[in-house]
């Protein structure tokens, strides 16, 4: 009996999906959306057994308002991605380390590993990186388009982003952040 395909023998990791913007509404569980990068049935019936998905809120103006408005998003998409595998748990589960990824997939199941894209909406509060990581996210980008509180961008697309490199890499807060991680990524 010849052995398995390589595929078949692997983990086979995204690492980087984005959820459509209906992923935040009521009912939404990731099982079945074809209007989305990604759905657990196409994932899981090409093969692919685990992947980083998103927890991303576009950079905005910094102001009060929008902040809140982004922390409001922010946690609307860190449920959405909870979704995924607490509404298919025969399907799919949080992956908080190597090992669970390792675990799940070994149980024909898809790890969901939560990442930050854009840590615009932690506002000024440091702790809430803390607040991420014990809800599942274990990979963050500080940036992603626009100069934000803990990092300059290498790409400025927006209208409102006009303002110059400040620190060309880390603003203090976000060394400050670094300086006291945990691990944030695997």
């Amino acid at each position: 009996m010849p052995p398995p395909p390589i595929a078949a023998q692997t983990i086979v990791f995204d690492p980087h999906l984005d959820l459509p913007k209906t992923a935040a509404t009521p009912g939404w569980n990731g099982l079945n959306d074809p209007s989305s990068q990604f759905d657990l049935a196409r994932a899981q019936s090409g093969g692919l057994t685990a992947a980083a998905i998103a927890l991303f809120v576009a950079q905005g103006p910094r102001d009060p308002a929008s902040l809140a408005t982004a922390q409001r998003d922010a946690i609307a998409r860190d449920a959405a991605i909870h979704a995924i595998a607490d509404g298919n748990p025969t399907r799919a589960a949080l992956a908080r380390s190597p090992a669970d990824v390792r675990r799940i997939v070994a149980g024909h199941r898809f790890a969901v590993v939560e990442s930050l894209l854009n840590a615009w909406p932690a506002g000024d509060d440091l702790d809430a990186f803390d607040r991420w990581y014990a809800r599942g996210v274990r990979i963050v980008g500080f940036v992603h388009a626009g100069h934000n509180q803990f990092a300059d961008s290498s790409r400025l697309p927006c209208s409102w982003a006009t303002e110059r490199l400040s620190m060309a890499g880390c603003r203090r807060s976000g060394g400050r952040r670094c300086s006291g991680s945990t691990i944030w990524a695997f």
